[in-house]
């Protein structure tokens, strides 16, 4: 059902591509198409079983939602130098990707080799997990820190400021790192 849906919205929303894509919002039909067909096997389950919501084989269907759809959704801005075919490729590779994802889940997984179970086994001490705790933080402030030239006061102060106004932020297209600034926030 998964892979008919997927296959449906995908072929949906390239027949719904204006021939005017120059506009801001042209390609909300195309979107909405293969959104909803990527939302109807996990919303369907969820409603049945509320736990299965984060399964993550449904987190990984619906992600192309917010990480490639969500702007086609909002009509933020409009496709002038992008042509009509490769908006259709566009779509059909996400079509294709979630499909993978579904014929994927088929299979039972495979059994975690015996080596990543024994090394999570040990138990520590409190003391050892609160040292892991203060450098897993030191760690993640590490990016901010370097931005602000280790500047403390100065990573407070921008805190309260507006998303892109802080040395740590990105501009429109951001940088070769900018996906892990995604995944931060």
């Amino acid at each position: 059902m998964a892979v008919i849906s997927v296959a449906l919205g995908t072929m949906g929303a390239i027949i719904l591509i204006p021939r005017n894509v120059t506009t801001a919002g042209a390609l909300f039909p195309s979107a909405l198409s293969l959104t909803l067909s990527l939302l109807v096997v996990p919303m369907t389950a969820v409603l049945r079983k509320p736990r299965m919501v984060l399964r993550s084989e449904f987190l990984v269907a619906v992600a192309p939602i917010y990480w490639l759809l969500l702007d086609l959704l909002q009509g933020v801005y409009p496709m002038e130098s992008i042509r009509t075919e490769e908006i259709s490729q566009g779509f059909l590779g996400i079509g294709l990707f979630v499909s993978m994802v579904w014929i994927g889940t088929i299979r039972k997984s495979w059994r975690i080799p015996n080596f990543i179970l024994n090394s999570v086994t040990p138990e520590f001490s409190a003391n050892t997990y609160f040292i892991l705790v203060i450098i897993s933080f030191l760690i993640g402030m590490l990016n901010y820190a370097i931005a602000c030239n280790f500047n403390i006061p100065m990573m407070f102060y921008y805190v309260g400021q507006e998303r892109w106004a802080a040395p740590w932020g990105r501009g429109q297209l951001g940088g070769w790192d900018a996906f892990l600034d995604h995944l931060h926030g």
